[in-house]
């Protein structure tokens, strides 16, 4: 029994750090190697497409931003962490999470 314990603490430990190991970096749109990429960005929306009642698509600084959100963002400055994905040919940021600035 204590084995077992042993082992899923281990296992906890390890899966604690390696959450520690993947920072978001400062989203660039030139790196192809940037596909699933913790990444950041901020600005302000210049435009939102809504696709459903909780999903819709922000552009921040040329870059598309797809969010499982209820909220308009529409001319708000936020701060996004997400991944870089590839979706129909093009780049965009899938938002993990969403904050306001000021």
């Amino acid at each position: 029994m204590r084995v077992i314990a042993l082992v899923i603490f281990l296992l906890g430990l390890f899966v604690l750090y390696g959450g520690f190991l993947f920072k978001p970096v400062p989203y660039d749109s030139s790196d192809p190697s940037f596909v699933r990429t913790p990444v950041y960005l901020s600005g302000v929306v210049s435009s939102e497409r809504t696709l459903s009642s909780d999903f819709r698509v922000l552009h921040i600084n040329n870059v598309s931003v797809a969010c499982s959100c209820t909220r308009s963002y529409l001319e708000s400055r936020i701060f996004v962490v997400g991944i870089s994905e590839v979706y129909e040919g093009e780049r965009q940021v899938r938002a993990l999470s969403v904050r306001v600035l000021g």
